[in-house]
């Protein structure tokens, strides 16, 4: 009779680390796995060798299952740091394989990772496709741990910051032998992270500085200090304060926020990095280059709705809404290389369609539709941002308010956010997270609630805790003017920035104004006194000029405009005589979306403002009005720009990144779902001439010229581009 061959060999030694592991023999187990291992990769590479397509891809998938049974027996051995590798190389080899997560999820937990080994057991939850939240009981009940372990965790965090006020001891007692000069060296995490961030230069640096370290920050109100310098204008008001009650510390929050404030991948990328939504919904990341360079995809679950992806304020993540084959929905934050954790992912009841992280990144609003209604819910996502998962609270949703329709932007200065309600109220409200709304309810129960809420139903109320009334500031705009999202410009001059948004005309006379209005001094400046019946308006990020576009009558006529601030500086110019679909500033050079007549092509234009003191322009056209470059191609833009953002361009372009970091080129996607990069040089350092889709306008010759051909980069159905 013919001996076994490798593969029922294979097949036959799992079968039997199965048994192993079944008579509690898991050092059995774990040579018996790890043989079959061995025959597996010998098997794949001899198919490798005659090409045999078919075999090589059934074998690779009996590699997870094999890895995940050596990570249980693993864990029975009572090594945990094994297991997790290996249930990390069983989700590498097949991320659809949702025991792999549920193996991380153990061995994590095993660690006294509870946070991480929720944030696993979730994304097994959401790989089954399961239609309730409850899921296993097996499952449940290690979510039940690890909520356990996580409280026990901020108790005993809690308890150890409230026995001393400070969280030094004195210089004396840590030479004297006494312990840590600092609560951050008590922490397990802390050698790792020294080792992942710091060269040998900078540990050299770091040994020199310990003393001085200590007498400079010897507080915990000097780390905060430090840590709201690093927060976005150096206002306090972004610091999370609500991570110290359950723990988490000052020197962790100012570690936070001085890596988000000068992320390590941003010496690497000279003009940024491309975040693109394949056709089949894998996110990856590439450089902004012909061909892509270099790519590296996302290790996070596929689907993605392409027009939710976006990028953290500084790079430090990318986020999106993944949508399983099962339908149900999941929020995604997966932080850069340079963070080292994993993805987050957190089942939701609503797929969210538009994501907007907040300037300090420890919160993303999310617009999504809940029972029918349109919903606006903040998300907590500082786990994102620590160094260390477990010094953050879970990613949880607090529920803020519900209208149709219903639009917003972030405030520069502080977690507040500017809504437009119903197409006509608009209102000031705070962007709390879960562990802010329920302080009213007990720090120790806010934690809690915190952590369970991702597996259950988001809360039905519509208010936030404590009952306060939504939008107590703001006004109603009466007249006939159509509009979206308002802007909430970072100005110099106003402590609380600006609200740049539509007012009724103070003549009484039923106009509708754009006005920029100081929410700090009550003052208003109108920029344009009468709007179109249809407008849409943006504000550079320079808060230097103001630009909208609208029709201005039935008849299809009218144009875009921009305004220098303050507005005593001169008079609006008229850039494009006609409509424009999108606006997007990049610094202080305005990007037009313009459709070429009746037909469904699209052409973009850079606006460049005019340069101080120049007397006169080209062919004799007033150096005042600007240059306008155009792009020498029209293209058909991809079906979901078209249809999902493009009609709300101006909500989108509040946090959608289509210029480069240093605004002078344009991603963009088309109807055959292919990622293209539009060069749009500095004045005076393109090729210039005549020849482009706007040239047969009449005074195109004087004001337009030809911007440089676009370059593919690579297949996707949506792009954007990183802030730095």
């Amino acid at each position: 009779a013919e001996g076994p061959t490798e593969e029922s060999s294979m097949a036959s030694l799992r079968e039997a680390g199965n048994e192993r592991i079944r008579a509690g023999d898991h050092a059995g187990a774990v040579a018996r796995y790890r043989q079959a291992l061995e025959m597996l990769e010998s098997e794949i590479r001899s198919a490798s060798s005659v090409s045999s397509v078919a075999l090589v891809a059934r074998l690779r998938g009996d590699r997870a299952p094999l890895l995940g049974n050596l990570s249980a027996a693993q864990l029975g051995l009572g090594d945990a740091g094994a297991a997790l590798e290996a249930a990390r190389g069983a989700a590498k080899a097949n991320r659809s394989y949702a025991k792999a997560y549920f193996r991380q999820a153990k061995a994590m937990l095993a660690l006294g990772r509870p946070h991480a080994a929720a944030n696993a057991a979730r994304l097994s939850f959401f790989m089954q496709g399961q239609v309730s939240l409850a899921g296993t009981v097996d499952t449940k009940a290690l979510l039940k741990q690890a909520e356990e372990l996580a409280s026990e965790n901020r108790l005993a965090a809690a308890a150890a910051a409230s026995s001393s006020s400070s969280a030094f001891v004195t210089p004396d007692a840590h030479e004297a032998g006494g312990g840590a000069m600092c609560s951050l060296e008590l922490a397990p995490e802390l050698p790792s992270l020294v080792v992942r961030f710091l060269d040998g230069a900078a540990l050299v640096r770091l040994g020199r500085g310990a003393r001085r370290f200590w007498v400079t920050l010897a507080t915990e109100e000097a780390l905060l200090a430090c840590a709201a310098q690093c927060c976005p204008g150096g206002s306090e008001r972004w610091l999370r304060k609500d991570l110290l009650r359950a723990g988490t510390g000052a020197g962790w929050l100012y570690a936070a926020r001085a890596l988000a404030a000068c992320p390590e991948s941003a010496s690497a990328a000279p003009n940024g990095r491309l975040a693109i939504c394949d056709r089949g919904g894998q996110v990856f990341v590439c450089q902004p280059v012909e061909g892509g360079g270099r790519r590296a995809p996302l290790w996070a679950p596929p689907h993605c709705l392409p027009f939710s992806l976006c990028w953290g304020p500084s790079g430090e993540y990318l986020a999106y809404t993944s949508v399983s084959e099962a339908r149900l929905a999941a929020l995604v934050v997966a932080p850069m290389p340079w963070v080292g954790t994993d993805a987050i992912v957190t089942p939701l009841q609503m797929a969210p369609y538009y994501l907007a992280p907040s300037p300090c990144g420890t919160r993303i609003a999310v617009l999504g539709a809940l029972r029918t209604r349109q919903v606006l819910c903040i998300v907590d996502t500082a786990q994102a941002t620590m160094p260390c998962t477990e010094r953050a609270p879970p990613m949880s949703l607090h529920l803020l308010v519900s209208a149709a329709p219903l639009y917003f932007d972030w405030a520069p200065h502080a977690p507040e956010l500017l809504l437009a309600l119903h197409g006509r109220r608009l209102c000031r409200e705070r962007g709390a997270v879960a562990s802010e709304a329920y302080s009213s309810v007990g720090e120790a129960t806010a934690c809690e609630a915190a952590f369970q809420q991702p597996l259950q139903q988001p809360t039905t109320e519509l208010a936030p805790r404590g009952g306060a009334e939504v939008g107590a500031e703001g006004w109603t705009v009466s007249g006939s003017a159509s509009f979206r999202a308002p802007q909430w410009v970072d100005r110099l001059g106003c402590p609380q920035g600006a609200w740049l948004a539509p007012k009724d005309s103070d003549a009484g006379n039923g106009r509708v104004s754009l006005v920029m209005h100081d929410p700090a001094s009550g003052t208003t400046e109108v920029i344009c006194e009468t709007l179109p019946p249809s407008v849409h308006f943006s504000a550079s990020p320079t808060g230097r000029w103001v630009a909208w576009s609208g029709m201005h009558d039935m008849r299809g006529h009218g144009g875009v405009f921009v305004r220098r601030l303050p507005v005593a500086s001169g008079s609006p110019i008229m850039v494009f005589n006609g409509t424009a679909l999108a606006l997007a500033w990049g610094g202080d050079r305005l990007a037009l979306l313009i459709e070429l007549g009746d037909s469904d092509e699209l052409v973009w234009a850079v606006w460049d403002p005019p340069v101080e003191g120049v007397e006169g322009g080209p062919a004799g056209v007033a150096a005042s009005a600007g240059r306008l470059s155009v792009a020498p191609a029209s293209f058909r833009p991809n079906e979901a720009f078209s249809e999902l953002v493009v009609p709300f361009f101006d909500q989108f372009e509040r946090r959608l990144r289509l210029w480069s970091p240093r605004s002078d080129a344009i991603v963009f996607a088309d109807e055959r779902a292919q990622v293209w990069v539009q060069p749009f040089p500095p004045p005076g350092r393109g090729p210039g001439g005549l020849n482009h889709p706007l040239a047969d306008l009449v005074g195109a010759a004087g004001h337009a010229s030809a911007a440089p051909p676009a370059f593919r980069v690579a297949d996707g159905s949506f792009a954007c581009w990183s802030p730095q």
